[in-house]
């Protein structure tokens, strides 16, 4: 065999080889997708059998729980201390750990984005749930079907500050959720499982 089949041959097993590796790398999302899960505000997400969903209520004037309006604009200049029921629902058919990110965007009276995070302060349920890195960890595994333990029940806004820095301005509230399945875990410790979403 003369040199230039020896090369050829080569060159096609090196196209094998990387034809293969890219097959494997658009195999792998798909197989990564059917673990995880995440959702915002109180929209419904589905991966491979795991779901979730953020339930917000509030207590109106009777104190009696009801669904919180998302669109209906609150004055925090005059309501400092809003009720905010946050709890989680997995929807999938899978056990899950869960994770919930508050996210606190704001504008100005003229559109430019402000940080209202340090205006803005809630406690969280820490009997059944734990804060870290900007996350706060459900404590318990959510089965199938399951609803959390509540993970805050209000917010509260330095009204002062606010309106002294920012008047007319608009604050957006969300909160973020993930979640993973519990099965083929190498510990219960929620802040120790692997493959939370980045």
């Amino acid at each position: 065999m003369d040199k230039k089949h020896i090369l050829i041959n080569r060159k096609n097993v090196f196209l094998l080889i990387i034809i293969i590796l890219i097959v494997m790398l658009l195999w792998l999302p798909g197989t990564f997708a059917a673990f995880l899960a995440e959702t915002k505000a109180e929209n419904y997400i589905d991966f491979g059998g795991v779901g979730l969903k953020i339930i917000q209520t509030s207590l109106n004037e009777q104190g009696q729980e009801e669904t919180f309006d998302s669109k209906e604009a609150a004055n925090i200049a005059t309501q400092s201390v809003q009720s905010r029921i946050i709890r989680v629902k997995n929807t999938g058919s899978h056990s899950l750990y869960v994770r919930v990110q508050p996210q606190f965007k704001g504008t100005d009276c003229q559109g430019k984005q402000i940080d209202i995070a340090s205006f803005t302060d809630y406690e969280i349920n820490t009997s059944d749930w734990i804060y870290k890195d900007g996350w706060c960890y459900y404590l318990h595994i959510l089965e199938p079907n399951e609803v959390s333990e509540l993970l805050l029940d209000e917010l509260v806004f330095d009204a002062n500050q606010i309106t002294t820095r920012y008047p007319g301005s608009t604050f957006d509230i969300n909160f973020y959720a993930q979640g993973v399945q519990s099965e083929h875990q190498d510990t219960t410790n929620v802040l120790e499982v692997a493959g939370w979403p980045e």
